[in-house]
């Protein structure tokens, strides 16, 4: 293993992938590391069939990093307080709900 596999990890690619079954057909997400976008299409076609690939995306930096599960009750808290706040100033506490 290089050093360079660990310092600079390979980039996240969403994508939508067709499953095909007897019954249905489905789009599905999925994710995958490649070292670009094409290497990540390649990899899929040979997974999933040549004409199974529907979209490759890139993934944010940001948003791909994995959060702990402190971090994620955070989140989840800091998103649902400003609808509390809203909430709490249209008279709903005041009027006994």
């Amino acid at each position: 293993m290089k050093i360079t596999e660990i310092t600079n990890p390979l980039p996240l690619f969403f994508a939508t992938v067709r499953a095909k079954t007897a019954i249905a057909t489905s789009n599905l997400k999925t994710a995958i590391y490649a070292e670009g976008p094409s290497q990540a299409q390649q990899l899929l076609r040979a997974s999933y069939g040549d004409d199974s690939v529907v979209s490759v995306n890139l993934r944010e930096a940001e948003s791909s990093k994995l959060l702990t599960p402190d971090q994620l009750k955070l989140k989840a808290l800091t998103s649902t307080r400003p609808a509390l706040q809203r909430w709490s100033h249209s008279g709903a506490l005041s009027s006994g709900l």
